[in-house]
């Protein structure tokens, strides 16, 4: 039993909530769109991407404490093989989800692979450097939503053909689809973005001499004024998507998840304390994400 909670926490089983809310958010908005979901391509893919988040979980909690040489959940040997117990059939279930679904899921799902090992992992972990806040919220907020979207879609919004014999290749785009779904997205990638730049923030002055992030170039001044403006967009990009038709019309109540949020803001405005107003971060991204799928899914039925 005491090795099954030493597991639990290794792979911080606490956070697995939050990291689904992306997935079902643009399973709503798959849905609301095409009318129709490829079941089993999608199971598959939340099967491969749980197992690959818990994966880079566990890497992080490995790099951690071998880089201050403290003792781990597990020895090292039992740590990696859980890692590569992970890591193995998640990349299994993408290939083979990207030999049905093309080469732009296939570049995709490689670039999530790359982003989540090298997050903290190598010579230049992207935790350390100024781009972890752009990184993660591509990744978790635009490109595994727009996987999941690829694998029901019959008109994919971006596809990539390549042909050997003539050594050309052709790329086509869905501007307006591209357009409507980045505008839908946005508040994820925004909410996820910031909860890395409000941890990085808080630990500017620990930071120094080791990490180079993204407060440390900027100040901390303009982060606190780009964690409020990113918020501030997040709800512009949803009254955009609702007039153009990107989301449905009933996703204007997100816009009554103002209220916690700005306090939240201010709470963090007020104090860069991590102990203290870090968790205002995490608040906003559950309060507002979640609003926004639950309204998505209302909306796919009047």
């Amino acid at each position: 039993m005491k090795t099954f909670k030493t597991f639990l926490s290794f792979i911080e089983i606490k956070t697995k909530t939050a990291s689904q809310i992306p997935f079902f958010t643009a399973l709503a908005y798959t849905f609301y769109h095409l009318r129709t979901v490829n079941v089993r391509d999608t199971a598959l893919f939340w099967a491969a991407m749980s197992l690959f988040d818990m994966a880079v979980t566990c890497i992080n909690n490995y790099m951690d404490t071998r880089e201050a040489k403290t003792p781990g959940h597990f020895s090292r040997g039992v740590m990696l093989g859980i890692i590569f117990g992970f890591t193995v059939p998640a990349a299994a279930l993408g290939i083979w989800l990207s030999a049905i679904h093309g080469l732009v899921f296939l570049l995709g799902g490689l670039l999530c692979f790359a982003v989540g090992i090298g997050y903290t992992y190598g010579p230049a972990p992207i935790s350390k450097s100024p781009y972890g806040e752009l990184c993660s919220g591509l990744v978790q907020g635009f490109l595994i939503p727009f996987l999941v979207y690829t694998l029901s879609a019959e008109k994919p919004l971006a596809a990539l053909s390549v042909d050997t014999a003539a050594w050309t290749a052709a790329a086509s785009l869905d501007l307006r689809g591209l357009l409507f779904f980045v505008l839908a997205m946005f508040p994820l990638a925004g909410c996820i973005s910031n909860i890395m730049l409000a941890n990085n923030t808080s630990d500017i002055e620990a930071d120094r001499g080791t990490r180079y992030t993204l407060p440390m170039h900027i100040g901390k001044k303009n982060a606190v004024r780009l964690f409020t403006w990113i918020y501030t967009a997040a709800y512009g990009a949803v009254i955009l998507a609702v007039i153009l038709g990107a989301l449905p019309w009933i996703c204007l109540l997100v816009l009554l998840t103002l209220v916690p949020v700005v306090r939240n803001i201010r709470r963090f405005r007020e104090k860069q304390v991590k102990a203290e107003t870090f968790d205002a971060s995490i608040h906003n991204f559950v309060i507002l994400s979640l609003a926004l799928a639950v309204c998505i899914f209302i909306g796919i039925f009047i």
